[in-house]
């Protein structure tokens, strides 16, 4: 947690998609669905994971210091 909240850039890992909870064998498939969401929004997210309870956290990387990156934000959480 501390390299991730000390990012230098404005664009930042956000936690408003955490504690996904998935079952174990959907779990590549559902990482792989998640990064071509991040694709479409052009943007990156940090994953981390208690994989062998199926938990999984993911952080995308928004830049809330302007009004394209709070829709963006939006986007993704919707």
């Amino acid at each position: 947690f501390g390299v991730l909240s000390n990012v230098k850039t404005d664009t930042k890992p956000l936690e408003f998609v955490e504690d996904t909870a998935v079952d174990l064998p959907d779990l590549p498939n559902y990482i792989e669905e998640f990064r071509n969401l991040m694709t479409e929004f052009g943007q990156q997210a940090v994953y981390y994971a208690h994989a062998g309870a199926g938990e999984l956290h993911i952080r995308p990387t928004v830049n809330l210091k302007t009004s394209e990156g709070v829709k963006i934000m939006r986007n993704i959480a919707e």
